[in-house]
């Protein structure tokens, strides 16, 4: 199993471009055994590319999205009272997260977790 949140600049200092960047963490992918589980970030412009490069390998791809329709989906954030209400799409099922903390800068990585978490765990059906 592994997990892509994303390609982007943080790298750059080790590689010509992005595409560099994506070349060396798709290495993640060749090292997934067969029918293992890749993550990745469907808002990420690399996730086509990714996606091929798993699907040769045969692996399952589960992906989670800000913005895009994916196995793993942020519906949208409110703030009630002193608390942030996360509602999540988790395989066609609709998730509600109560936080008492201001996280919507770290959705995606709290979306690759729940995808992480629906491998192991029917979090869908809770």
């Amino acid at each position: 199993m592994g997990v892509i949140t994303n390609i982007s600049y943080a790298h750059i200092k080790n590689f010509k471009n992005l595409k560099g960047i994506a070349n060396a963490k798709s290495e993640i992918i060749n090292n997934i055994v067969k029918d293992g589980y890749i993550i990745l970030n469907k808002d990420d412009f690399f996730y086509n590319y990714l996606r091929k490069k798993a699907l040769k390998k045969k692996l399952n791809i589960i992906s989670f999205s800000v913005k895009k329709n994916s196995d793993i989906r942020l519906i949208n954030i409110k703030k009630y009272n002193n608390y942030f209400y996360f509602n999540i799409k988790i395989k066609n099922k609709l998730k509600k997260f109560k936080i008492n903390k201001d996280l919507k800068k770290y959705s995606s990585n709290i979306l690759a977790t729940c995808a992480l978490l629906s491998i192991y765990f029917p979090i869908e059906q809770i």
